[in-house]
């Protein structure tokens, strides 16, 4: 009975020893290689567009400033109704800046908003961040 008791006790005792570790660790970790992707339109600047219409966006992204352009590599832009007609390479702005121009075209396979996707999937800074553009 006894050694169960003191059994009980060391388990709680390294439960609460442990517990507050991971937490503290976790947030340290999910903090360091945040990832933030944004998009602006730059032309036309309008809330909703008619199939067949042209739209040039900027997407900027913010990552760990020791990412090169090498690591840009995993960076990867996919747009659901629109076509990308044309699409620029990425460019550093600043230290952990990111920028990259887009020309996108509107077509007819999704009739309720077109969507572009910035998808990334690597041990520093993964992210993925969606832009809906919706049709009239």
């Amino acid at each position: 009975m006894q050694l169960r008791m003191f059994n009980m006790r060391r388990s709680i005792i390294i439960l609460l020893l442990l517990v507050p570790t991971f937490f503290i660790s976790g947030k340290l970790l999910a903090g360091s290689g945040k990832a933030v992707a944004k998009v602006k339109v730059i032309s036309p600047e309008t809330h909703k567009y008619n199939i067949g219409d042209t739209l040039n966006v900027i997407i900027m992204i913010k990552l760990p400033k020791e990412i090169c352009l090498e690591g840009m590599k995993f960076t990867k832009v996919f747009a659901s109704g629109m076509d990308i007609i044309s699409e620029k390479n990425w460019k550093p702005v600043k230290p952990g800046f990111w920028k990259k121009k887009l020309k996108l075209v509107f077509n007819n396979h999704n009739n309720q908003f077109g969507q572009l996707t910035i998808y990334r999937k690597a041990d520093k800074g993964s992210l993925i961040h969606k832009e809906k553009f919706y049709l009239q």
